[in-house]
């Protein structure tokens, strides 16, 4: 690196220039040396361009040079000397850098880059160990947890239960799902539930067709061909109920029982049906039991609509009392309150008929078959939307009573009667 000393060339020629004015007579303007058109108070234009001329001497009386500026700005002389500076600075020492592997120790744990520097003070172009004056360390970082090897395949990575929530050891699936190590699950047998499923968590569109086999349905019985199943989680034979007498020759006949037996028998003498009741809930909606429930709800109708003729309805006890002996057509409808998951997936209730106050379960009950609108959830017609509907068909002997139960028809969930007319009870007498 070359080093000039300009401020050495202001001081000295500064000073020639004070030394000069002091020995001139005092004139205006600008003085000019070897050239007529000076730019300045005094403008000294040399005569050449190298070191071989000079621009500006000065010396003692002994003739010795104190400052000289040369024509190609370089000076001289033993004032520059003094000063400790020279015409032309000598070229610097080059910097060199050194980067060597550091092994895992005390300066870095898991091992890095050793990094030296220093001058090049003989020049050699290597960076010795005298001329290094400073050290430094580039290191690598902590290695991280990483995931260890399964002991089979299927298996999955589980978080810890505490924070930093690090990965643990692969663990195989076991209980109700398992998995492939080709990523196909499969459910287990009997381990479907009805206490593990949401009320309307599982829709035909969840399941693919053919994967949940009556094999996998945890229920009490035996499935088959001649089984259902039951709400109460269990596969029960249909009962084989009444045969039909023959239809035979009694066109126009009705069915009629004494009690044991069917029979066909003649229009009544009356002249035909009549409606002895109907009668709705209005006041408020009504929660019902879920279907296993050994104690069925008694459905509360408070408004009589067709108040009844033939026989008797009390709104406190909401039980009709037949008035006369014979075949009677009993009709109820529920209207479901819209469940506030899904309007479209509302279930409706189970009824039953009590007759004579008989204990839930007895034979006197009649157990009917479970009639859906399922196919209409979806309209937009409230009157006929998440509804069910039941028809009974009984011989009832003077002053027998009846009473209307219902139960929820999902056995781990309650459903509610709406208060919107929809929830009524039809008797008409035959």
């Amino acid at each position: 690196m070359k080093k000039r000393f300009f401020f050495l060339k202001k001081y000295f020629t500064a000073s020639a220039i004070l030394l000069l004015c002091q020995h001139m007579m005092a004139q205006t303007g600008n003085v000019g040396i070897n050239t007529t058109s000076p730019t300045s108070t005094l403008h000294v234009k040399s005569k050449g361009s190298t070191s071989a001329t000079q621009n500006f001497k000065l010396e003692n009386s002994d003739g010795t040079n104190l400052f000289t500026v040369n024509d190609d700005g370089s000076v001289s002389g033993s004032a520059v000397s003094n000063l400790g500076g020279s015409g032309s600075g000598s070229n610097g020492k080059n910097a060199l850098v050194k980067t060597t592997a550091e092994t895992a120790g005390s300066n870095c744990a898991n091992g890095g880059i050793k990094v030296e520097s220093g001058l090049d003070n003989n020049s050699n172009g290597t960076l010795d160990i005298p001329e290094i004056t400073d050290t430094r360390y580039i290191c690598n970082g902590n290695n991280g947890q990483g995931l260890s090897n399964g002991t089979t395949g299927g298996q999955v990575y589980l978080t810890g239960s505490s924070s930093p929530y690090s990965p643990q050891n692969p663990q195989t699936l076991t209980g109700d799902i398992t998995v492939t190590s080709n990523a196909v699950s499969t459910i287990a047998n009997n381990a479907v539930t009805t206490n593990k499923m949401n009320d309307l968590a599982v829709t035909t569109g969840k399941l693919a067709n053919a994967s949940v086999t009556t094999a996998k349905i945890s229920a009490t019985g035996t499935a088959s061909a001649t089984t259902y199943l039951r709400g109460d989680g269990s596969w029960a034979a249909p009962s084989s109920g009444t045969t039909l007498p023959d239809q035979t020759g009694n066109s126009g006949k009705f069915l009629t029982t004494d009690g044991s037996n069917l029979s066909w028998a003649g229009a009544p003498s009356s002249g035909g049906a009549k409606l002895d009741l109907v009668v709705k809930k209005t006041a408020a909606t009504q929660s019902l039991v879920v279907s296993t429930s050994a104690t069925p709800d008694t459905v509360i109708y408070d408004n009589i609509v067709t108040a009844p003729s033939l026989g008797t309805y009390s709104t406190a006890t909401n039980t009709y009392k037949a008035g006369s002996a014979g075949l009677y057509f009993i009709q109820t409808r529920n209207s479901m309150v819209d469940n506030s998951a899904n309007a479209n997936n509302t279930l409706g209730a189970y009824n039953y008929l009590e007759v004579n106050g008989s204990s839930y379960g007895s034979m006197v009950n009649i157990y009917p078959t479970y009639v859906s609108n399922g196919s209409l959830r979806t309209t937009t017609n409230a009157a006929i939307k998440s509804s069910t509907q039941y028809v009974f068909m009984v011989y009832l002997n003077i002053n027998d009573t009846i009473k209307i139960k219902a139960t929820s028809l999902n056995s781990a969930n309650t459903q509610i009667l709406n208060n919107d007319d929809g929830t009524q009870l039809m008797i008409v007498k035959l």
